[in-house]
């Protein structure tokens, strides 16, 4: 018995050395832009070729072969096998440079070899041609004051925190911020406690410009206590307005620092848009549907974390054409 025990092990052992070792996984082959090209434009798409095997990818884009200089990082969604992402709004007549890798559940691959492409020089009008530069942000604190650089004929800024270096957080679970601010600064109302942020910043005029080099912050602790929840006020539950624009309000959520509101004409918030973050105690909208039954959610957040949802709904009739005079 101890004999068949052990010339079995031996078989075992014998047989895993024969077979061949598991290939490692391959790396992306990279297709647009191609490997030199020119006057590509500032926002566009990367793509590469199907890795077998593999359930996802991540990309890097950078001004230099070291990766460290204008360095943009972005990756598929979840486990998405997806084999093209967008980059956004890059530095115009500036050479960079991007690889890929890709993933399983168990391994990554190596880089891909590095290709390269120069964006057009070629501004549009109305388009800013410059990037803005962040200023060193100071003390660590939940409210910080965010300042760049002015751009000659921007008319207001478009200003990104994210907890992702992807910059791809989603805003409505508190992982991102976005603010629209015709100045130079803004100081944001509240930011997670002990977070790590990523931070850029863009131009606009009638046209966006190209985004900032990615800054990084760090909070420190604020309120340790969650806000409660908000009272909504107009529209009414269950009341019928008219089609079209409509400013909606609520009561003040204790301890909020600002909002998140959503609307919806599903009850899961599945469908929809008018997802914001409102610094105030209200928010136009826009784009209602008449004759349309609609759901709408409003939360508080601040340096402790996301408060509860109060939902309510409501109901549109035809929309209200203004007469002419």
């Amino acid at each position: 018995m101890s004999r068949r025990i052990t010339l079995l092990i031996l078989l075992t052992v014998l047989t895993g050395l024969l077979l061949p070792a598991a290939a490692a996984l391959q790396a992306p082959v990279l297709t647009e832009p191609s490997d030199g090209a020119t006057g590509v434009a500032i926002s566009g798409m990367i793509s590469w070729q199907e890795v077998p095997g593999a359930i996802g990818y991540l990309a890097q884009i950078a001004r230099n072969t070291t990766f460290n200089e204008g360095f943009q990082t972005t990756d598929t969604p979840g486990w998405a096998s997806v084999t093209r992402l967008n980059f956004p709004y890059l530095r115009f007549n500036t050479r960079y440079y991007w690889r890929v890798k890709c993933r399983t559940r168990d391994e990554e691959s190596a880089w891909s070899p590095v290709s390269s492409f120069t964006t057009t020089d070629v501004v549009p009008t109305g388009v800013p041609a410059e990037a803005p530069s962040l200023l060193p942000i100071g003390k660590a604190t939940t409210t910080p004051t965010i300042s760049w650089t002015a751009v000659p004929g921007a008319t207001r800024y478009e200003l990104y925190l994210s907890k992702r270096p992807s910059m791809n957080s989603n805003i409505f679970n508190g992982d991102a911020v976005h603010v629209t601010t015709p100045a130079t600064q803004f100081t944001l109302p509240s930011l997670f406690n002990n977070t790590t942020y990523y931070i850029r910043v863009q131009a606009v005029k009638w046209g966006i410009g190209p985004f900032s080099d990615i800054g990084m912050y760090q909070t420190n602790t604020g309120t340790t206590e969650l806000p409660g929840s908000a009272t909504l006020g107009d529209p009414g539950e269950g009341n019928t307005i008219p089609g079209g624009p409509h400013l909606f309000t609520w009561q003040a959520a204790p301890g909020a620092a600002y909002y998140m509101v959503v609307f919806s004409d599903d009850s899961k918030f599945r469908s929809g848009g008018g997802e914001t973050m409102v610094i105030g105690l209200q928010q136009r909208y826009d784009f209602l549907k008449p004759n349309t039954h609609y759901y709408w959610r409003v939360r508080g957040v601040n340096s402790a974390g996301l408060g509860p949802w109060t939902v309510g709904t409501f109901i549109t009739g035809e929309k209200v054409v203004p007469r002419r005079g």
